[in-house]
């Protein structure tokens, strides 16, 4: 059933009227967009990496401003231990060398680090970390699965979405903004749709099948 939905997808990507070019206008509403995630895990820690285009300031007012290229890290300790000390990472990208402390929060669980680069990763992508005495160098792997659809592929299905303010988004870009972020849960890819304006709504998609999962209008 499942190859069934994937294979109906497919066949209306390929023949869809209102297929997404880069000159569609809702390309120029898009505020946030994350197309992959990033995992490293093993006996004392785990360490996910987002890359991500987004707009600077981050603020959902329904405008889509200027938008900057960042890497947001999220470190948990085994067992959730808190660190002794604030970790650091660091990365080299196209020829640039990136070093960025974690933000310390005293009994956090979490701890995040968001870096500024000029651009975003692609395919593999290796980091050093070091806290608590430990420097390990990590090589990441993608949670992106090799059928997961394309953001594209999910905005083509978002606009036969029959929610009245997907609707009015689609027909007046210009009154919106859209995030786009892939989602990982227990092994299965997610896309998040996330449109807006004077009215806002959020749509979850299969990842790999398509299939809407939900729509909730705020």
């Amino acid at each position: 059933m499942k190859k069934f939905i994937v294979l109906l997808a497919a066949i209306f990507m390929l023949t869809t009227v209102c297929a997404c070019s880069e000159n569609d206008k809702t390309f120029e509403r898009i505020s946030q967009l994350r197309e992959d995630i990033f995992y490293y895990g093993d006996e004392e820690f785990t360490l996910y990496a987002y890359p991500e285009l987004r707009e600077n300031p981050f603020v959902e007012d329904g405008y889509a401003g200027k938008t900057d290229n960042y890497i947001i890290f999220k470190l948990t300790t085994a067992g959730n231990k808190e660190p002794i000390e604030s970790p650091t990472v660091y990365f080299e990208l196209n020829d640039k060398i990136y070093t960025k402390q974690f933000d310390f929060l005293p009994l956090a669980v979490n701890l995040y680090c968001q870096v500024d680069v000029d651009e975003l990763p692609v395919g593999n992508f290796s980091v050093t970390i070091k806290f608590n005495g430990i420097e390990k160098d990590i090589n990441f792997e993608s949670l992106k699965k090799n059928s997961t659809f394309s953001y594209k592929d999910i905005i083509n299905l978002a606009k036969q979405c029959n929610n009245i303010t997907v609707k009015d988004f689609f027909e007046n870009p210009d009154n919106y903004e859209l995030r786009l972020r892939l989602i990982e849960n227990s092994g299965f890819n997610y896309w998040y749709v996330g449109i807006s304006g004077e009215n806002s709504v959020a749509l979850l998609y299969d990842g790999e099948t398509g299939e809407l999962i939900a729509v909730k209008d705020n």
